[in-house]
């Protein structure tokens, strides 16, 4: 009973807030906004511009979408673009390798082996592939987590992981 009192609450607050926010957003001036149009910003107070080129840049309207946003510098890693596979990185039930792509510094893709895995360790090593690799592109080196289940794969797959960064760096 409480459940279902709760569910018919919840919607209809959810659904004023809705009508709300479509209906009630209002800038300073009284204006209504529509929910889906960008408010224009309004530019706080200042000295008024003295020089030419500074009053055309200040009363030029910008254009829409004219907004470029920075890009994200690559790390210095010290990594040469190439591709780099790994020496085999052991495990009980086989070697593992780990290829690697660099480009403009940053690892850019990770794939791993397993030569001489057999049966359920092809399919454990298999399953922590993903997520290796994925931790691998994400962090961009070898301090890469252990994966539960698969700790000797994850073990190798760093070994390894970490022969390819330092091939990649000579």
């Amino acid at each position: 009973m409480r459940r279902g009192i709760a569910t018919i609450v919840g919607t209809a607050v959810g659904t004023i807030l809705l009508i709300g926010a479509k209906y009630g957003t209002h800038t300073g001036g009284g204006t209504p906004v529509a929910v889906d149009e960008p408010a224009q910003p309004v530019a706080a107070p200042t000295a008024a511009p003295t020089t030419p080129a500074a009053v055309t840049r200040a009363t030029k309207p910008a254009k829409p979408g004219a907004t470029k946003a920075a890009s994200p510098t690559p790390p210095r890693s010290g990594l040469k673009d190439g591709t780099y596979k790994g020496s085999g990185g052991q495990e009980p039930y086989g070697t593992i390798f780990v290829t690697i792509t660099v480009q403009s510094g940053r690892i850019t893709n990770a794939s791993a082996s397993c030569s001489g895995c057999e049966g359920r360790s092809v399919s454990i090593s298999d399953g922590a592939y993903p997520a290796l690799r994925q931790e691998t592109l994400a962090k961009q080196s070898a301090n890469v987590a252990t994966v539960s289940g698969a700790t000797q794969t994850s073990d190798g797959y760093r070994a390894s992981l970490q022969s390819a960064l330092d091939a990649a760096k000579r």
